[in-house]
């Protein structure tokens, strides 16, 4: 299913819209409770339903990664810290490419 995603080396964990986990059919999957509290960009809190885990594919390689589902996301979801590490992802952003070290894949970076 394509998806809007945004890196962010500044998020510690990686986001779900709660909207988008509908458009997965996913809307009743159980969610774990999430131990923690997470803020915005301006420093607002956000509204975490729970957190369940996914299998994400980065270019060829497929991961299972834990996401936080929060209400009101402004993008599908969010890559954080947490899952660029896993993949070992280096972001190129003179040339626009996420490489991964294990593979040397090189995946281009899409912008709006």
């Amino acid at each position: 299913l394509p998806a809007e995603l945004l890196i962010d080396t500044g998020a510690v964990a990686s986001l779900l819209d709660a909207r988008f986990l509908k458009r997965l059919g996913l809307s009743k999957a159980p969610l774990r409770p999430y131990k923690g509290s997470l803020k915005d960009v301006s420093g607002g809190s956000l509204r975490i339903k729970g957190e369940l885990e996914l299998t994400l594919r980065m270019g060829a390689r497929y991961e299972l990664r834990t996401f936080v589902v929060v209400d009101k996301l402004h993008v599908n979801a969010i890559l954080g810290t947490d899952t660029l590490k896993a993949f070992r992802a280096v972001i190129d952003l003179d040339e626009n490419i996420i490489t991964l070290k294990d593979s040397g894949e090189v995946i281009a970076l899409g912008f709006p």
